[in-house]
């Protein structure tokens, strides 16, 4: 997936719509994360991967235990190129 194709954290959905994708909740179960947790650090993890990220990305993304590879594969489901 091509991360810097046109994704802009001030024009991405919020995370609460993002909660609703069916991928996010059982990336959620599977990781132990709480709903919005886990589709804050999609986010954070989309912004970042677009080079967009801000203190508040970077801070999400420090405090979880969770690989960037598996924050890939939720993102190709999420967010279908």
């Amino acid at each position: 997936m091509n991360f810097s194709n046109g994704y802009d954290p001030d024009k991405a959905p919020p995370y609460r719509i993002v909660m609703r994708e069916p991928a996010v909740k059982r990336f959620a179960l599977a990781h132990d994360l709480a709903l919005p947790a886990a589709a804050a650090l999609l986010l954070a993890h989309m912004a970042q991967r677009a080079g967009a990220a801000n203190d508040l990305h970077r801070g999400v993304l420090q405090r979880s235990s969770v690989d960037a590879a598996a924050l890939d594969a939720l993102a190709v489901q999420v967010f279908p190129a």
